[in-house]
């Protein structure tokens, strides 16, 4: 498995047969992503998890093909109707899901991808992936978004809901995690990665959301609450950087 780091949430992974790309909405499409479209040898999924411009652009509709399957949050759908996104791509493959939702999808090179969704705590879905023995997970923005100054009424609705959409997926065996790591939330920054990696049997995490603030990851691998979780916690500190695991 190969995993590509975009910008900001935007990550592509390569498999044997299918290639995801997650919250893609600048910087350069690796490489890989654009011969498998051009090729048409892999099948490749865009998955969007919510309509918020730093996780969705409508251009990744211009890598329309009939190996390329779109699967976008539903709260996406009255936009890209609005705007007329899909305007001259009437061929593009395009799935909206809710939360909780479940669908299994086949591509045209015999991918078969399992794809169940959580509820956000902000917008959209979260997306649990699973095809070719792995599983993968993209928060979106579905995290403990615990700022400074809320009042003790709402630190403790957006804890509930944070861990109620975790608990879904208690023991859950994961093999690659996307995670926000967000230093906007000060000393709570590691709250929701915490909780979900207690929760989970997750075995590679790519920090992510971080505004380029990538001394956060480092803050992260030495939290306290971090030390006694076998899991990888990746330096995703540069667009275009690639690792294999």
């Amino acid at each position: 498995m190969k995993v590509s780091y975009i910008h900001h949430s935007g990550f592509a992974i390569e498999l044997e047969k299918s290639i995801y790309i997650f919250d893609y909405y600048k910087k350069e499409m690796p490489d890989f992503v654009i011969k498998a479209v051009e090729d048409g040898c892999k099948d490749v999924y865009f998955f969007s998890s919510h309509g918020h411009s730093d996780h969705f652009n409508p251009d990744i509709f211009g890598y329309e093909n009939d190996n390329v399957y779109f699967l976008l949050s539903k709260d996406i759908e009255e936009k890209v109707i609005y705007r007329g996104w899909l305007d001259g791509h009437e061929g593009a493959q395009v799935e909206y899901i809710e939360p909780y939702q479940a669908m299994n999808i086949q591509g045209k090179n015999g991918s078969i991808l399992y794809v169940e969704t959580l509820k956000s705590t902000d917008r959209g879905v979260a997306f649990l992936v699973t095809s070719e023995g792995k599983t993968v997970y993209h928060a979106g923005d579905l995290n403990n978004w615990i700022f400074d100054g809320l009042d003790k009424a709402k630190l403790g609705d957006m804890k509930a809901r944070y861990t109620r959409e975790i608990d879904k997926i208690k023991d859950r065996i994961i093999e690659v995690a996307f995670l926000p790591v967000d230093y906007r939330l000060g000393e709570y920054f590691a709250e929701g990665p915490v909780y979900f990696l207690k929760n989970t049997k997750t075995t590679n995490v790519f920090p992510m959301h971080m505004w380029k603030e990538y001394e956060y990851i480092d803050k992260l691998k030495k939290h306290p609450d971090i030390q006694n979780i076998d899991c990888c916690i990746y330096d995703v500190d540069e667009p275009g950087k690639c690792w294999i695991i």
